[in-house]
C-alpha cells in the first residue's frame, strides 16, 4: 500500500501550520502519512480484486478500481469530492497507479481525467479527478493532458438519476480532441457506479480516433463480473 510520501523540510514546516489529516476520516495524523492506523485497517477491507464490466452502446468496458465503494473507501471519495481536501488525491492516485501497473496492457500514451465545466470548477474549487490523474501520470511516467476531453454542456447531478437517466443526461455532454488518433488513453475518475460518465467520455475518445481507452477509478460500486 502507498500511504506515505517522501518527507521534505518545507513540507514539514507547512504541516506545522496546516496539520496533516487522514484521507479517509479527516483525523489528524503524523507528517509523512496519509492515513490513520484505524482507517489503514478499514480500507483494506474494501480492497477490490474484481473488474467492473459495463456495456455501453455496443462496446464493452473494463473499469479497474483498487477499492469497492464502501466504508472507508466511500468516505475517502466523499472527503475529496465535497470538502477542500486536494492533498487526498496523492494517496488515491497512488492506489490507482498501483492497480494499473498490474494490467496486461500498459502501453499508455496519455493520462487524462473526466472533465468539469467552468461552472463545476467554480462550485468545487478543483477537479479531484484531474488531481488524481496528475498523480497517476507522475507514478507511471506517462504524460498528462487535462484538455484531451472537454465538457461542453452543463448536466444534472448524477447521484439521484437511474442508469438510463444517467446515460441520457450525459449524451453529447463531452467532446474529445482529434489528436488522440492512434493513441492509448488512460482515463481516470474518482468512482464508478453505472459507468455512464466514464463510458461517455471513452466513447468520445474512440469517436475521435483513439486506439484504446483504459478506464480506472479509485473505487467502484459492487456490480462486478
Amino acid at each position: 500500500m502507498i500511504y506515505n510520501d517522501k518527507p521534505s523540510y518545507w513540507g514539514f514546516l507547512v504541516s506545522l501550520v496546516y496539520p496533516v489529516r487522514c484521507f479517509c476520516c479527516d483525523g489528524l495524523i503524523n507528517y509523512g502519512d496519509y492515513v490513520c492506523d484505524d482507517c489503514r485497517v478499514e480500507i483494506e477491507k474494501c480492497r477490490n480484486s474484481r473488474t467492473k464490466v459495463v456495456s455501453f452502446y455496443g462496446r464493452r468496458y473494463n473499469i479497474h478500481s483498487p477499492f469497492v465503494y464502501m466504508d472507508a473507501a466511500e468516505s475517502a471519495v466523499k472527503l475529496i469530492k465535497f470538502t477542500f481536501s486536494p492533498d487526498n488525491a496523492k494517496p488515491m492516485g497512488d492506489e490507482i497507479a498501483a492497480k494499473v501497473r498490474r494490467l496486461r496492457e500498459r502501453d499508455f500514451d496519455i493520462v487524462t481525467a473526466v472533465p468539469f465545466t467552468k461552472k463545476d470548477k467554480l462550485d468545487r474549487e478543483y477537479n479531484h479527478a484531474v488531481l488524481m490523474a496528475k498523480r497517476v501520470s507522475k507514478r507511471l511516467s506517462v504524460p498528462f493532458d487535462e484538455k484531451l476531453l472537454k465538457k461542453i454542456r452543463q448536466t444534472k447531478r448524477q447521484h439521484h438519476l437511474s442508469g438510463l437517466e444517467r446515460r441520457t443526461n450525459l449524451r453529447g455532454a463531452f467532446a474529445a480532441r482529434k489528436d488522440v488518433r492512434g493513441k492509448h488513453i488512460l482515463l481516470i475518475d474518482d468512482v464508478v457506479t453505472t459507468g455512464a460518465t466514464l463510458c461517455e467520455c471513452a466513447d468520445m475518445l474512440y469517436r475521435a480516433g483513439a486506439r484504446k481507452v483504459t478506464c480506472a477509478t479509485f473505487a467502484a460500486t459492487k456490480y462486478s463480473n
